[in-house]
């Protein structure tokens, strides 16, 4: 009766062990192929991350354009005064924007932009016609980076 019981009690084990690599299989299975799905998936979502933020830069830059472009036509109707607002808010833009980019190239040039802020600020401030050829340069200048940042 011993045998018996001991050839059961062996055959249990059998069929625990048995049971436990058959669930286990699958689910190791499983894991691995999550894992690999994982990990493609942050690969795709950093990839996408960094084209967000290429398109934040560049509609950043053509916003800066249209802007400049803006305030170009205020001062050419002669509203100095709204040019000045419009002037003092784009340089704050452009001042935020050189501070966070990372884009070496945009942040050049548009420091160089930020360079004729106060000329531009008091020219628009005394109503000085002479400040148009220099909203004029500044558009241009924030066009080509624009521009430059569209075609990369």
């Amino acid at each position: 009766m011993q045998g018996s019981w001991k050839s059961l009690g062996l055959a249990a084990l059998a069929g625990l062990i048995i049971g436990l690599l058959v669930g286990f299989v699958p689910t190791h299975s499983s894991n691995t192929k999550l894992v690999e799905q994982n990990s493609t998936l942050t690969q795709q979502n950093n990839s996408l991350q960094s084209q967000l933020n290429a398109e934040r830069n560049r509609l950043a830059l053509s916003n800066f354009a249209v802007q400049a472009g803006v305030i170009t036509a205020q001062a050419e109707a002669n509203n100095y005064s709204q040019a000045g607002s419009s002037a003092s808010a784009l340089f704050t833009d452009l001042r935020r924007y050189v501070d966070g980019t990372t884009d070496d190239q945009a942040k050049q040039q548009v420091t160089e932009v930020l360079g004729a802020r106060d000329r531009a600020i008091a020219g628009l401030a005394q109503a000085d016609p002479g400040t148009k050829a220099l909203l004029q340069q500044i558009f241009a200048k924030l066009q080509g980076v624009s521009d430059f940042a569209n075609h990369k």
